[in-house]
This record gives structure tokens, sequence and C-alpha cells, in this order.
């Protein structure tokens, strides 16, 4: 379509022509001292203003080139795998976690190696995690689908945050069809966590603690980093949770829902904490150990668990048990959603489904209510049974 002479500014950009429901767009932006020009001839206004946007981010990557020193993802890919070396170094993330993330990158990303890192848009990313440059990906089970997004995610923030060589990052956005119900965390049996416990705390006596206080009191992890010996009263036993720790900042900041709560002790944790204060030197419970620090306690549960040949979880986990075994032992979601400071109850309820197969008995002890004005047992299955029957002969 040829340019139509402008006639008069419609909105920010776009012009009317003469041609009915033609419209001129144009953009412009300063680059170094020199004014760039972009410009259209278009029909329609949605489309107007669609391509408006358009130009305005040809521009805007234009820009970035110049000034920020765009690269091709091929070298791009390589400073951040750089980066990563560095974290691994620090112990800030595992060998295992560095080699996953450079193996999904160098394999599935080969698409991407010659194009300019501005150029790369959220439609090409999306082909690669649905398979469609490499097939196989579509065998892979949706977890590993969304850590090979991840890990692509991980290289363009790098560049965002480090180089603002982007404005955006074009891997966020794509989004997985649930690929089910949500699937319950793994949590260990009592007979397995008993076994842990017994075995750490021959190993570890420091881990041990941990361990058994998150278990009996459901504390987060950064939660229990953060404790202070001010927040606990073993004359009311309770404790006060006031602060969380942030692992990647190195901070304590408020709970994660913002706000103080009371966590009871019981009588096991209240004489384990009797016995640490005696020995504490410092304000916080737990001393401080770079390794929690950095949060690779998760790995170092995962060591124990294996080495003691229990089922493998998440430290989160540890949460987990504490919260579906209190309500197994009877106590009401209601009050298990105020100690654990769930801020929506159906975070409470998928614990209560998690624990299903031990509360399925739990309203049998008000069962003689009524039962007198009901059908029996025996007499609904006659009943049953009977109508079967009539069904069946016709």
């Amino acid at each position: 379509m040829g340019k139509k002479q402008s006639k008069d500014l419609l909105e920010d950009g776009i012009y009317k022509t003469e041609e009915a429901d033609v419209y001129d767009v144009r953009v412009w932006r300063r680059i170094k001292g020199k004014q760039l020009q972009r410009r259209r001839t278009v029909r329609g206004i949605m489309t107007a203003r669609k391509v408006r946007q358009q130009l305005r981010d040809d521009l805007m990557k234009e820009e970035l080139k110049k000034l920020n020193g765009d690269i091709l993802f091929r070298d791009a890919l390589e400073q951040y795998l750089n980066y990563l070396e560095g974290r691994v170094a620090n112990e800030l993330i595992t060998r295992t976690t560095f080699e996953n993330r450079r193996n999904y990158l160098n394999r599935y990303c080969d698409v991407l190696l010659n194009d300019h890192i501005t150029e790369i848009n959220r439609g090409k990313i999306e082909k690669i995690v649905r398979g469609e440059y490499h097939p196989e990906v579509k065998e892979l089970a949706v977890a590993t689908q969304k850590d090979i997004l991840k890990a692509i995610r991980g290289a363009f923030e790098y560049h965002l945050m480090e180089y603002g060589r982007i404005k955006i990052n074009p891997a966020t956005g794509i989004y997985f069809k649930n690929d089910g119900r949500k699937k319950y965390p793994s949590v260990m049996t009592i007979d397995e966590a008993e076994k842990l416990l017994a075995y750490v705390k021959e190993k570890n006596e420091y881990w041990f603690q941990v361990y058994l206080i998150a278990i009996q009191t459901g504390l987060r992890s950064g939660e229990l980093y953060a404790l202070r010996w001010q927040d606990i009263s073993l004359e009311t036993n309770q404790i006060t949770v006031r602060k969380s720790y942030e692992f990647k900042t190195g901070n304590l900041k408020s709970p994660k829902n913002g706000e103080e709560r009371m966590v009871p002790i019981n009588s096991t944790i209240k004489v384990l904490l009797g016995e640490m204060k005696l020995k504490s030197t410092g304000e916080f419970v737990f001393e401080r150990k770079s390794r929690w620090a950095k949060g690779l306690q998760a790995n170092i549960l995962k060591r124990f668990q294996r080495e003691v040949g229990v089922k493998q979880t998440k430290f989160h986990s540890l949460r987990a048990f504490f919260i579906t075994h209190l309500l197994r032992s009877g106590e009401s979601a209601v009050k298990v959603q105020e100690i654990v400071a769930h801020s929506d109850y159906r975070t409470t309820a998928f614990y209560v489904a998690m624990a299903g197969t031990e509360l399925q008995n739990a309203t049998e002890g008000i069962a003689d209510i009524g039962r007198s004005l009901v059908y029996n047992a025996d007499d609904l299955e006659k009943q049953r049974r009977k109508k079967l029957l009539d069904k069946k002969i016709g």
C-alpha cells in the first residue's frame, strides 16, 4: 500500500489520510543525538495502534544496540555460563544445577545462537519449549519443559539486570497447561522421620535440632534461620515468628504473609530448646551456617535421607509433615491455618485433602446421632440388591 498524504493528527503517532480508514503511522526516537523515524501506512485504526507499538519496539531495540552493546546470543550465553560458574565456585548454586542449565541451554537453544539478543522474541522461545525445533522436547515431562524455560529465562534475566541489553525478558509470559491435579509434595512417614532423626542425631547434632524443631513447629526454613531467643518464651510455651531470612539478599524481612504469628511449643521442643539455650552464646537460636545461609539446606537434608535410606524430600516438606500430621491428630483445619499462617484457606484445604486418608473416619464419633431414624447398612444393601434385580428383570 503506497503512502497517503497525512491530513490530521488523530492520536500520538497516528495520522488520518485522505483515504477513508487509512492511517499514516510515524514514530521517532533520538539516539545519540540523531533522530530516527519509522513509518508505515495501514488500514484500520486497531491495526494502526498495533503497528505503532511495533515501530516503537523496533526503535527501542535500535537504541539498545547503540547504547548497550547488542551481542549475539552465542556470546550472551557464554557470558551467562561464566557467571553461573562463579556462583558454583561461591557455593551459591550446586554443580548439578549448573550442569543441568548448561545442558538445556546448549542443547535446545542452538536456533538462537546467531540471533542478536535484542531480536529474540517470546514466540521463538515458546517454539523451543514446545518442541517445534527439537521434537523430543514434547516427550519430556512438563516439569522438565518448565526447567528448560527456567534456564532460558535466567540467561535473559542476567543480561537484562546486569547490562540492560534488553528492556523486557522475552522468556516471560509463557505458560504450560495444567498436567492434572496439583500434586502433593513428597512427605516422610512417621517411621521415616523417626529413622532420619535418630541417624542425624548421631551424625550432626546441629541439623538434628533443625529438623526436629521444623517437624514439630512447621516453621519455614527462613523463619528458622531468623529465629532469635527473644522470640521464644519457655514460660508461656510459644514462639513468636517475627522475621524470616531472605536467602537471595541475606537480609531479614517480615514473615511470608507480612504478619507476626504465635506457634505453640510442645513438651518435646520445650526440653530441646531449654538445653540449646543453656549452651547458646548468641542472639540467634541456630548458629550461622554458610551453606544454610546460601540456601543449600535442601541438599543437606537429601544427603542425610539418602544415607539413611528414606524418602528424599524438599526442606519445605518438613513443614508439610507438621501440617498433615497435625490434621491427622485431630486438630481442626481452622486452628492449623492459624498456626502455620496460611493467608488463604484453600492452601490449608489442600493439606486437608492430602491428609484425607487419615481423616476418613473423623466423624464416626457422632455417628450414633439419629442412627435409629435411618436404615442400617444391612437394610440399605438389601434394598440396593432388590432394585438392581428389579431393573434386570425388567
